[in-house]
């Protein structure tokens, strides 16, 4: 009836088919559209501690003296970010005041995953230091004397 290579092309096709309309990857490849990610607020952020401690040593080894290491945004200021309608997360800008120090700006985020410019934005964070955790839990590959002498 079909001849064998006659039904190997056509089922080449249809998986060819399939796969572009199916996996927005091979889709992209096959248009000049950039392939849309939706922000969901339910991606998995999740890290280990020891690996987030690595990274944040990674930057403190580097920093200036005095630096600010760190930047508190209390509950309620982030919930008033993430309430808003359509927010599905925050994006945390680094920022820098006129006198030179530095803070982070946060701005929510929609599921396009757009700045929600026209709606709450925050910015006055708590610096560490002065406001770090006692515990330095976060510092476990500096030594003490490295931080408290940064502290100063």
């Amino acid at each position: 009836m079909f001849s064998p290579k006659f039904v190997k092309l056509l089922i080449v096709s249809f998986i060819c088919t399939v796969a572009v309309f199916t996996f927005p990857k091979v889709k992209q490849a096959f248009t000049d559209k950039p392939v849309q990610r939706a922000f969901t607020g339910h991606e998995d952020h999740s890290y280990t501690l020891q690996d987030a401690q690595k990274l944040v040593y990674n930057f403190q080894k580097d920093a200036p003296a005095n630096s600010e290491l760190a930047y508190f945004f209390g509950r309620d200021a982030v919930l008033k970010v993430l309430f808003q309608e359509k927010c599905t997360g925050i994006r945390l800008y680094n920022a820098k005041h006129n006198d030179g120090t530095t803070s982070l700006v946060g701005v929510g985020v929609d599921e396009n995953g757009a700045d929600m410019t026209k709606g709450i934005v925050i910015q006055k964070t708590f610096p560490c230091p002065p406001f770090c955790d006692s515990s330095d839990v976060m510092n476990k590959y500096q030594s003490p004397i490295a931080f408290s002498n940064r502290v100063k």
